[in-house]
């Protein structure tokens, strides 16, 4: 479900999922970690940086950050503001 959230809503996952919003962000909250382990990581081959809007007309939005690891993309962050700080902070 992480994945389905790439260039999509939480709206849209969670009606694609059969799930309540609510629930999507729990899970959200329980899978991603507020820091990153950088010693698996050698080479970050591709970073994606996604909004998903909260809701549909709402300016509430968590920023996805992702990568290509060893030729797998993965979800890398979470960050809850759309600035360059809070994009500058996790690398």
């Amino acid at each position: 479900m992480l994945m389905e959230l790439i260039n999509s809503t939480l709206e849209d996952v969670s009606r694609k999922q059969a799930i309540g919003v609510d629930v999507l962000q729990s899970i959200l909250d329980r899978q991603m970690s507020a820091t990153i382990d950088w010693n698996p990581i050698q080479n970050l081959e591709v970073v994606g940086i996604d909004e998903i809007v909260l809701k549909k007309g709402h300016r509430d939005v968590v920023v996805v950050v992702s990568a290509y690891i060893n030729s797998i993309l993965q979800v890398i962050g979470l960050l809850s503001e759309r600035t360059k700080a809070a994009v500058k902070g996790i690398f």
